[in-house]
């Protein structure tokens, strides 16, 4: 039976959103969307990519069905965005952070709606593979967020607790699967990005660089009481 968590207790697993959290890939994202739309939809009059913006976190070939795009836009996407995989960058200091976690026993996760693929191929690029001891993409098995079940998987997988497991995120969609998944939540935000849905009353928020300068000098204090 597992200890009660407290207001000082440290979390045992801290798993990380992707896209918007730790990863800088928003333009690398609208270039490819579009890219590929024109490709798919060659008459559109405009290019909806605020309609992924609004449904950030969520598993790109969820959007189009859920927008009655054509299938095979997501193949397109999917291709158009690893030609352009060096556009993405990690925010600046979320390399450190991360090690500096994992330096201090806190087992790391990665919860994401991008597919296996390109989530494997984007940390081994950025040089983070090995960093996470586990991982659930958006196109595996079990249903995506906002559902809780990639944030139990990955709790179940490294044998963690959810009263000591945290979920840092960005979008609405983050925050309700880890409301789903009983377990702690910190809103992360970076400068120039697009506003964030989630409303400061329900769940504690944190500058992106802050939480970067925080972690790389040890200061874990933003990870409690959250």
């Amino acid at each position: 039976m597992s200890k009660a968590p407290n207001d000082s207790a440290l979390p045992q697993l801290v798993i990380f959103d992707l896209d918007g959290t730790i990863l800088d890939s928003s333009q690398a994202m609208r270039d490819s969307f579009e890219r590929a739309f024109r490709k798919v939809v060659p008459n559109a009059q405009t290019i909806p990519f605020h309609e992924v913006q609004a449904r950030q976190g969520i598993a790109f070939r969820e959007i189009v069905s859920e927008m009655s795009w054509p299938p095979i836009l997501a193949e397109a996407f999917t291709e158009e965005n690893i030609k352009n995989i060096s556009a993405n960058q990690l925010y600046p200091g979320v390399k450190e952070a991360l090690e500096g976690l994992s330096r201090n026993g806190i087992l790391l996760g990665l919860c994401t709606g991008k597919d296996r693929a390109r989530t494997l191929l984007l940390l081994r690029e950025l040089g983070l593979s090995g960093l996470f001891h586990a991982i659930v993409c958006g196109d595996d098995p079990c249903p995506g967020k906002p559902a809780p079940d990639g944030l139990q998987k990955i709790i179940s997988e490294t044998h963690s607790d959810t009263d000591f497991s945290l979920f840092v995120g960005d979008s609405r969609v983050d925050w309700l699967a880890a409301a789903n998944a009983g377990m702690r939540f910190l809103a992360v935000r970076w400068p120039d990005q697009v506003t964030t849905s989630i409303a400061s009353e329900l769940c504690p928020r944190i500058d992106g660089s802050d939480l970067v300068r925080r972690l790389r000098s040890g200061d874990f204090s933003c990870l409690i009481s959250c």
